[in-house]
């Protein structure tokens, strides 16, 4: 087969087929890894809690909010797992259609894509939580407590990690769009104004309500954006070179 040559057309009910089976496969590789991780949740949950300031501990308020926290434990963990799994079927699903040129771009765009996703989330759990933990507890009164729910931090962690790993795709968004021709990467970087505003509006919905989780998030993804549009740039010249 030539280089520029597609797989043979698929009838119309072989594609449901193979959605059916796209479907069936995604639930299973998100039940497994939920499943998975169930026997690894008490510790994560015991690196979570040690997020927090020495000599302080996590509480749990109700019975039945030691089975959910685990469960909600597994399901994240699970689903953040089971991300490459998932791309790579979907990736399965796409690539009978594309050219052989097309195939190599779209696999080297999903794995940068997993890549990015978890360097975000990793960002988030190893620098932005403790910083944003240890700020809280530095509000707190002299001679006072605070007490911390389990499911509550769990919470905030897995939100802000799922978050950062969502938005540290913008350096990927931005070098396919560049790449097809949608946006000029010049333009969009005089676009840094309005860019922050929008940063900080898409910050404002992801993290909690609170101006330093807002904050935090928001630098890191000015940061990526100046430079996406900077790596966009050096690609487009190289683009008109070659």
């Amino acid at each position: 087969m030539s280089g520029n040559e597609r797989l043979a057309d698929m009838p119309f009910m072989a594609h449901l087929r193979d959605l059916r089976g796209l479907i069936i496969t995604i639930f299973v590789v998100l039940l497994v890894g939920t499943l998975a991780t169930w026997y690894f949740s008490d510790e994560i949950l015991d690196m979570i809690s040690g997020l927090l300031p020495e000599g302080e501990v996590t509480h749990i308020f109700a019975p039945a909010e030691t089975f959910l926290i685990r469960l909600k434990v597994s399901a994240v963990c699970g689903l953040i797992l089971g991300i490459p799994f998932v791309l790579w079927r979907l990736w399965s699903f796409i690539a009978p259609g594309l050219f052989r040129k097309e195939r190599k771009r779209l696999l080297t765009v999903f794995s940068s894509s997993v890549l990015l996703f978890y360097a975000g989330t990793l960002f988030a759990y190893l620098v932005i939580i403790p910083i944003m933990i240890q700020y809280f507890f530095g509000l707190r009164p002299e001679d006072s407590q605070m007490t911390v729910g389990i499911s509550q931090l769990f919470t905030i962690v897995a939100k802000l990690s799922v978050a950062f790993g969502v938005v540290f795709q913008l350096p990927l968004v931005i070098l396919v769009l560049s790449a097809m021709g949608m946006i000029s990467p010049k333009w969009l970087l005089k676009q840094w104004r309005w860019a922050l505003i929008v940063m900080l509006v898409f910050s404002s919905l992801l993290t909690p309500p609170d101006i330093i989780s807002q904050i935090a998030m928001t630098v890191p993804l000015f940061v990526l954006f100046i430079a996406s549009g900077v790596i966009a740039i050096v690609f487009e010249r190289k683009k008109k070179r070659d």
